[in-house]
Formats: C-alpha cells, structure tokens, sequence
C-alpha cells in the first residue's frame, strides 16, 4: 500500500497546490453540505478500503486470478480512487459551509498553524531527497570527500552538492516514525485544510492523516505477519507508527541523547529547503 501510494503521491499533490485556487473559486450551490462531505471523506474512504482489502487478502486474489491480474486489479482500483479523489476535491471547490469568507485571508492564528504544519511537512518530505550540502569544504574537514579543483585555493576543495549516502538500521527521521514520508504529507495536508475556508475541502484536505494513520498501521501488522516484508524486532522496539511515541518515550535511551542523534542525522539544508516552500504558500495565504 505505501509503495503504491508513493507512486500517486504526485497525484494527491496536484490537491494542496491547488487548494487556495479552490478554496477562491466559484461556490458550488448547487451542492447541500451533507453532499459536499460525502464527496470530501468519499475518495479516499475508497483508497483506503480498497488498498487494505486488496493487500490483506493478497495470496487468496493471486490464487484465484493469478499475479498479473491481481496487479492490474490492484492499479485500476487505485487509480480509480485517486480519480475519485480528484474529481471530488474539484467538485466540492468553495462549498458550504465556510469558515471564513471566501476570497479572505485566514484569521493570523490559523494561517501560523497552517505555516507550521506545512513547515513540518515539507521538511519531512525533503528528507527522503539527497542531502544536500555545500560544495565548498576544507580539504582538512575530517570524513570528507572532495575533488580538487584548480579554481579554488589550496585550503579548500570542491565536492558534489548531493551526498547519494545510504545509511541502514534506525537512522535520521525514522527516529521519529516508520512511516515518515507518509505523515509528513498528511501534514502538508492538513497546513492546507487548517487555512481553507470551505469546510468540506478542508475536511478532504485533511483525510490523508486517516491515510497515514490507517495505512501504516496495517503495513506495519502485515510485516509482522511476514506478509509483504519483515519488520524486524529490534527496529520495531526501537520505533513508532505514531511520530514521537518511541523516541520521546525511551525506546531509543535517553530522550536528551536521542534528540541529540536525531539533530545529527537531519538533513538540515533539504530541511530548511522545505521550510522555505512552506513559508511561501503562507506568504501567498496571507494576501
């Protein structure tokens, strides 16, 4: 389920980028509440359902269809989720009942929560990218690996701005959930529902949260069941599928010293990369 979804995730994408246009646009009054929440929560209750019968029952399907058809069965049905969710989001722009009026900017307290969440979020998902660094660095800087250049003075060395490092165990974000990518677009999610003015889009807006809560739990369970990988038991311990829980509770010692390691595992540019498009959404909300 998390692998597919990572596939549509560009897809799901196309609704927070087009969340302030929706939330300004024409009214759908021709839409009664009750029907504007039925299209908000209806694609992805559908996404969820069908990803978690579908993987669940995995090895009955395949039995009775075969592998190829049980692939193809499992992409039309999730393609035809997020059309769903699309057309629904579409459907639903401006819909009552509003928040706010339309067309005005988000009262200052949400639109700062709205700023945090999206900072949040855009950060988390800009740890999954390469890190990036700068390309100057000291030929004496210890651990590095740099390529002369004649352009530059004795003292320092030119070096790639991405750094393709692999690392493997418990590292960087995972600290924080096993399914990091996941929650980090549910914020992103949710900053864009806390300043949309239309309650039902915002109520869409916000459903990839179920997403993430729902779906990493059950990729979590079937792991355990060795069904679709293996979740292994130290990593399991020493982690959480709710961000924080293991790392702010001692799973991984000492909290202090294990906020320490997280700091030094952040990849704190890519962070503040992400922060900066956050801050950028705020700033087009704001007018």
């Amino acid at each position: 389920m998390l692998r597919l979804l990572s596939r549509r995730l560009p897809q799901c994408r196309a609704l927070t980028t087009s969340a302030g246009r929706g939330s300004s646009a024409s009214m759908s009054p021709e839409l009664s509440p009750s029907a504007a929440m039925r299209w908000a929560v209806g694609g992805w209750s559908f996404f969820i359902a069908e990803n978690v019968v579908l993987s669940e029952n995995r090895t009955s399907i395949i039995d009775s269809l075969g592998e190829q058809r049980y692939h193809l069965l499992y992409g039309a049905l999730s393609t035809a989720a997020c059309v769903s969710i699309a057309v629904g989001f579409r459907r639903i722009a401006g819909a009552a009942p509003l928040q706010w009026a339309a067309g005005q900017p988000p009262p200052p307290s949400r639109l700062a929560l709205g700023g945090a969440l999206q900072a949040i979020g855009f950060a988390g998902l800009a740890q999954s990218l390469p890190k990036l660094q700068i390309p100057f660095t000291s030929r004496g800087r210890v651990g590095a690996a740099p390529e002369p250049s004649s352009s530059t003075s004795g003292a320092w060395s030119v070096r790639c701005p991405f750094d393709f490092s692999k690392h493997e165990g418990l590292y960087g974000v995972q600290r924080i959930s096993r399914h990091a990518s996941l929650w980090s677009f549910a914020a992103v999610c949710l900053g864009f529902a806390v300043i949309t003015p239309s309650l039902p889009q915002a109520v869409c807006l916000a459903m990839p949260t179920a997403v993430a809560l729902i779906g990493g739990a059950h990729h979590d369970s079937r792991q355990r069941r060795g069904m679709g990988g293996h979740l292994p038991a130290e990593l399991d311990a020493a982690t959480s599928h709710i961000p924080g829980v293991a790392l702010l509770s001692g799973a991984q010692g000492d909290v202090g010293s294990a906020l320490r390691i997280l700091s030094d595992e952040v990849k704190w540019i890519n962070a503040g990369l992400g922060v900066a498009v956050a801050f950028l959404f705020v700033l087009r909300h704001s007018r």
